[in-house]
């Protein structure tokens, strides 16, 4: 998958939306959009088979400094599936 984003971001991905894994943080406190990039993240790990053959993954988008209030600024996501 992949996201850009920018601002003052982590995000954390589950496979069962009860358990989660941060996966991207932003440890520096960026307001002014200057860390806006495409991060690509490998869901592999995250990845399984459902009773009727998918899983869903689940993706959380929060503020890595929530005492000023940015958090993270979502642009794009991409997911692309590639057959192994």
């Amino acid at each position: 998958m992949t996201l850009t984003i920018d601002a003052e971001f982590v995000v954390d991905v589950s496979s069962d939306n009860e358990n989660w894994t941060t996966v991207l943080k932003e440890d520096r406190r960026v307001t002014d959009g200057s860390n806006k990039a495409d991060r690509t993240i490998d869901l592999t790990p995250f990845l399984g088979s459902g009773a009727d053959g998918t899983r869903p993954v689940y993706l959380r988008v929060s503020d890595s400094f929530p005492d000023d209030g940015w958090g993270g600024r979502v642009y794009h996501v991409t997911a692309t599936q590639t057959e192994q």
